[in-house]
């Protein structure tokens, strides 16, 4: 008879030789063994770089890139248990982890990487299983995206991860027909925030969003709309933290109703001016020249840049604040 050998009795210094012969994926597979297990395989140092996690309808998605180039893709199937992980498109399976909840097996893998933050979290379909804890668990959050599921799951989901991140996504929704539900989420200290082409976004809901830069997908909002808003920005009675904002309307777009009562100062097309992204706002480039457009300037002395662009059938408003 073969007797089991006591590995988790070693002293630390013993196993440290024995955590050096074993390869990233088996120290992760170790950890998931018990609690004792996971704590000593967080002394040898796995480190990500890049950490996604994707959360379905009965499968959770996950995806980390170690500092030693590393990449493994996590497949944790809901239901049977199953961990299904890839490396290099090679596929191991593990089987049904007794006594391992979902929660505790992501938990355990983020703990043992070093983890310190998630760079996307992506929610496109109604799960069917909690997701309530897996979201509380996750440490600082790079950028968030949700589509295709319910307002009230939506809602909740980022009210729990809206003090972890700073970049959010918002695609459509089953029954989103106002952005009312998402004032919470609108007034929020956010870095960026990007609002879908097929989601409703009024003047008001734009007046009540205060992010350090706004894209706006959708074509609701009119030269009228944007003419008021650029008033009220002017007058320092709307987002004082807006850096930059992107909005995309529609070819029946008037030039002359947006301008009207800005005292706009037309610039030369000849002349070109860099801007530079905030330090909050990671954005590649990281700068950008603008040529010509039009100047209007706030209460306080701050002066805006205001580019109309046409593009195919559309037309983009970018306005950018100068520091």
């Amino acid at each position: 008879m073969t007797t089991p050998f006591p590995l988790l009795r070693l002293p630390r210094l013993a196993l440290i030789p024995v955590f050096q012969q074993m390869e990233p994926l088996g120290i992760i597979a170790f950890s998931l063994l018990s609690k004792r297990a996971m704590r000593l395989s967080q002394f040898f140092r796995l480190k990500s770089e890049v950490v996604s996690l994707v959360l379905g309808a009965n499968r959770i998605d996950m995806m980390v890139r170690l500092t030693c180039g590393l990449e493994l893709g996590l497949d944790y199937q809901i239901g049977n248990g199953r961990v299904i992980w890839w490396i290099h498109q090679k596929k191991i399976v593990w089987p049904k982890l007794r006594r391992l909840s979902m929660v505790d097996c992501i938990s355990r893998i983020i703990r043992v990487t070093h983890s310190n933050f998630i760079d996307d979290l992506s929610i496109f379909e109604v799960p069917r299983y909690d997701v309530f804890p897996i979201l509380g668990l996750l440490p600082t959050i790079h950028k968030v995206s949700v589509s295709n599921i319910p307002d009230t799951l939506a809602l909740g989901a980022l009210k729990i991860v809206l003090l972890k991140t700073s970049k959010l996504d918002l695609c459509p929704t089953y029954q989103l027909r106002s952005m009312e539900k998402f004032q919470e989420i609108l007034i929020a200290n956010l870095d960026v925030i990007n609002i879908s082409r097929d989601l409703p976004f009024t003047l008001d809901d734009l007046l009540m969003t205060n992010a350090i830069k706004i894209k706006l997908k959708n074509p609701t909002l009119k030269a009228k709309d944007l003419n008021r808003f650029f008033k009220l920005w002017m007058q320092n009675r709307c987002n004082p933290r807006m850096e930059y904002l992107s909005v995309w309307t529609d070819n029946f777009f008037r030039e002359d109703l947006l301008r009207n009562g800005l005292n706009a100062v037309q610039v030369s097309g000849g002349t070109t001016r860099t801007f530079r992204a905030s330090k909050y706002v990671e954005q590649q480039p990281n700068c950008k020249t603008i040529s010509g457009g039009f100047d209007i300037k706030r209460v306080d002395g701050t002066k805006g840049t205001i580019e109309i662009r046409k593009v195919f059938r559309d037309v983009q408003i970018r306005f950018y604040v100068w520091p």
